[in-house]
């Protein structure tokens, strides 16, 4: 029909410039008016459809913050890339860190008939209802980095080894401060040192997972004597602050080292459940009077290599902090839910100590590393932050403490690696480089 339409058109055209060949008075707007319709039908016939690309499904991806997180839109980043290549429509939801939010956006994309949803609750509690009657109509249900609590539909959950990491936490505790070499004289301990906890959310069952692990290392000292806890919590529901609010970790341990350390202001180690937590100690403890880099100044651990937390390790007012690398658990996770899809057998951890209320969840997790100040280069080197971004304030610099012999350096000593550096810390001898630069007017280089 549109064929006819075309040469219709074109007859048309012909005939209106033959009658102007004869003498009759011919419209320019209607021969103009002729010629677009014949192009718009002749394009009409010849151009090609639109080819759109198979898709797989659609997988619905539901995270607690918003895009401006640094760290879960780097989750995002990597998993709607990863999925969105092996031929899966997906579709990334930002909580904004409302429960209430993100349940109804479960509910409205649930209604797309989607393959599955891969959820990292803001409130683990909060989702049971939503999430099985989106298994009931067939979707399937991951959790990631959170456990979702009270619910059996879970077909698996992707997050890092908490418990782990709390182990690695102790055994770094203990090389750091010499405890497993602090032999008793007569049952009692010469030396024994001071401890606290500050942990992270109570609700968050990887939170007591790394309260569990670092117990597992230092709970034989705490029996023997030769760590002391004062305060007397050694319980996770006794350290734990509610949503990892560094504020209320600051008042909890005010009112701590008020009653038990009233000497020095500390005690000799101070545990903390997040990298957040962490630097808001340090910042306490600073303004408290207790001098960074003094034997009051505790040894003071984070977790989750934050870019304030990495500073913070850099510039030696926290002993080091666990790096997770979301990345690598935002592609675990793309391997479980395409491996679920396509029925491809998995090789995954299914550790007991994950169930959430109703059942056992099947859990594949991620390993975590420690960094201390003379690694934070790591972190540039692997591409996960930008040097400039863990290179920390002048003002915070602490000078590390100088070993009797260390303050003669032979040439030999010296490796390319640290010169430039009198911390020996690549990621410091950057800064050292800056520094100079700005005194004298250079560019770094060479230096």
């Amino acid at each position: 029909m549109k064929k006819n339409s075309a040469v219709l058109a074109a007859g048309l055209f012909v005939c209106a410039l033959s009658l102007g060949g004869c003498g009759q008075t011919v419209n320019e707007e209607t021969v103009e008016s002729a010629g677009k319709v014949e192009a718009e039908a002749i394009t009409e016939v010849t151009q090609a459809p639109e080819v759109l690309p198979v898709s797989k499904g659609r997988i619905g991806v539901f995270l607690p913050g918003d895009e401006t997180d640094v760290r879960w839109s780097r989750d995002a980043g990597v998993i709607k890339d990863e999925l969105t290549e092996k031929g899966y429509f997906t579709s990334v939801f930002w909580a904004e860190g409302d429960p209430e939010l993100q349940a109804s956006q479960i509910v409205t994309y649930s209604q797309e008939e989607p393959l599955a949803l891969l959820v990292a609750p803001v409130d683990v509690y909060s989702l049971p209802e939503e999430l099985e009657a989106a298994s009931e109509a067939g979707i399937l249900i991951f959790s990631y980095d959170r456990l979702v609590m009270d619910t059996d539909c879970l077909r698996y959950f992707i997050s890092f080894d908490t418990r782990a990491a709390g182990k690695q936490i102790g055994r770094e505790v203990l090389k750091l401060t010499g405890l497993d070499q602090n032999e008793s004289q007569d049952g009692e301990f010469m030396n024994p040192l001071t401890v606290e906890f500050v942990m992270g959310d109570p609700l968050n069952l990887s939170d007591r997972f790394l309260f569990n692990g670092i117990m597992e290392r230092l709970e034989p000292y705490l029996e023997s004597g030769a760590l002391v806890c004062r305060s007397g919590g050694v319980t996770f529901e006794e350290n734990s602050t509610g949503g990892r609010d560094p504020g209320l970790a600051v008042l909890r341990y005010q009112e701590l080292a008020k009653s038990f350390y009233p000497d020095t202001g500390a005690p000799d180690i101070l545990i903390s459940g997040s990298d957040e937590i962490a630097v808001a100690l340090a910042g306490f403890l600073a303004e408290s009077g207790v001098p960074a880099g003094s034997e009051n100044w505790p040894v003071l651990t984070g977790a989750g290599a934050s870019p304030e937390g990495v500073r913070y390790t850099a510039a030696g007012r926290i002993a080091f902090t666990v790096f997770m690398d979301n990345r690598e658990l935002a592609e675990k996770a793309v391997e479980v839910v395409e491996g679920i899809l396509t029925d491809t057998e998995l090789k995954g951890s299914n550790y007991g100590q994950y169930d959430n209320g109703v059942r056992i969840v099947r859990t594949m997790t991620c390993s975590s590393r420690v960094i201390d100040r003379d690694h934070v280069q790591v972190l540039e080197e692997n591409g996960y932050y930008p040097l400039t971004e863990i290179i920390p304030e002048p003002e915070l610099v602490v000078s590390p403490a100088v070993e009797p012999d260390a303050d003669v350096q032979t040439e030999a000593d010296v490796s390319p690696d640290t010169q430039g550096s009198e911390s020996g810390n690549p990621a410091m001898a950057a800064y050292d480089n800056a520094a100079q630069a700005d005194a004298d007017g250079t560019d770094g280089k060479g230096i």
